[in-house]
């Protein structure tokens, strides 16, 4: 009777433990399985986006020719001594660098989607060794177009058309040229760059926070600032762009919630609820490429002088047959961003390019004409005015790897800036590679 007692007792306290341990086997095969079901449709909610991850690595040598008057520089945006790095004066070795995430995907109704982030090293003086994010933004696509939000160019710079349009190497006249010239007041060294139409292209583009092209900056910061676009479908080659930007100086750099200090230019982030419109129009007629647009920009000057608005139009076209192709531009920003009490102000300027390709050989020839300043007060002197040619030439050596050499010739004359020194005239020459992948 004892052993039966035992027995049984055993036997019900291995059924117990058995009915104990089955919910917890199960609790914990369930939990498992559901961390894989998660996994998996984490996993299947990504595999729909489409990666496409791409950029460039630049490097070349840098020779130029700068007359003696203008060997000074200031110890925010240049050298002291003016020279082109530390210890050389007019010889350097220089690079560019810039890699881009593009992540894309179709939405059961066609409508494309994603974002881009890409990241470069920054092109300001103060922390140019440091890397900095450069055009973040979202976008949707579809029969409606293309609308863009973040830190891209305008629409008026991507449908912009010029000497840039058919320019080879790093860009003609457009191109990194007023990276090399020292544009200084003779003796003292003053940044006078901001006097001068330094590349043909538009006012907000030129704009140290509106895209950082490499031209010397006081402010950090190289990222486009923040907007929203929209790009309408084309109809018969014509289409329409759009964009607005609430603040010039909300770049990338910066939070909403930590705005710039120290703005001491009309001409540098001055500027809220800008906008720029641009109809372009593109055709082809017996073998003939044919391509024009015409913009418009506004936007309010905030300084705590009286300065003029923006407000700046112009018009570019190109022409292409076989290998030759003809661009030009004519940009008119009047008084934009100058004192109320000066009068005569002018601000504008035109280029024209010619392009050659043919198989692995492209070649260009670009010149741009810029004038800014007091035009109808010859007591001022204060009219500055911009001629530079170029002359570029690529080689595709390989699928993705071109090599380049580029001459540009430069005459910026300035009567109040120069004094009784001479035009500030000098010669870059730049020759190079790129792999872009």
């Amino acid at each position: 009777m004892k052993k039966l007692l035992l027995t049984t007792t055993a036997l019900i306290t291995l059924v117990a433990a058995v009915a104990d341990a089955a919910p917890k086997k199960a609790k914990k095969a369930a939990k498992a399985e559901m961390a894989t079901m998660e996994h998996e449709e984490m996993h299947k909610h990504h595999a729909h986006f489409k990666v496409d991850l791409h950029g460039r690595q630049e490097f070349n040598l840098a020779a130029r020719s700068v007359k003696k008057e203008y060997m000074y520089g200031d110890d925010v945006v240049r050298n002291k001594n003016g020279y082109l790095t530390s210890n050389q004066k007019n010889f350097a070795f220089d690079s560019n660098t810039k890699v881009n995430l593009e992540v894309s995907a179709h939405s059961n109704n066609g409508l494309k989607y994603g974002a881009n982030v890409a990241l470069k090293p920054a092109g300001n003086a103060k922390n140019r060794n440091f890397s900095s994010m450069d055009n973040t933004f979202l976008f949707l696509e579809g029969g409606f177009g293309r609308v863009e939000a973040g830190s891209n160019f305008s629409a008026v710079t991507m449908m912009e058309l010029g000497a840039h349009s058919v320019a080879t190497a790093t860009g003609g006249v457009s191109g990194y040229w007023g990276d090399y010239a020292n544009v200084v007041t003779p003796g003292t060294g003053a940044d006078k760059s901001e006097n001068y139409i330094l590349t043909g292209r538009n006012t907000v583009y030129r704009s140290a926070l509106a895209n950082d092209t490499g031209m010397k900056s006081t402010l950090v910061g190289t990222e486009s600032a923040r907007k929203v676009t929209y790009m309408s479908p084309k109809y018969s080659g014509v289409q329409l762009g759009f964009s607005y930007t609430p603040d010039q100086a909300n770049n990338g750099a910066f939070n909403a919630g930590a705005p710039v200090t120290g703005l001491t230019s009309i001409n540098e982030g001055r500027l809220k609820n800008v906008f720029g419109v641009v109809l372009g129009y593109d055709h082809k007629l017996s073998g003939v490429d044919f391509a024009g647009e015409a913009h418009y920009q506004g936007g309010k000057n905030t300084s705590v002088v009286a300065a003029n608005n923006l407000s700046e139009w112009g018009v570019g076209a190109k022409v292409a047959k076989g290998p030759m192709s003809l661009a030009a531009s004519y940009d008119n920003a009047n008084k934009s961003n100058t004192l109320k009490t000066d009068v005569g102000q002018k601000n504008y300027y035109w280029t024209v390019g010619v392009g050659y390709e043919m198989d692995k050989l492209a070649a260009s020839v670009t010149y741009l004409n810029g004038n800014q300043g007091d035009k109808t007060d010859p007591a001022a002197h204060n009219m500055s005015k911009t001629s530079a040619w170029s002359v570029g030439l690529d080689y595709m050596l390989a699928s993705g790897l071109k090599t380049y050499a580029e001459f540009t010739a430069y005459n910026l004359k300035n009567a109040k800036i120069q004094g009784a020194n001479p035009a500030n005239k000098g010669n870059v020459f730049l020759v190079g590679g790129v792999v872009k992948f």
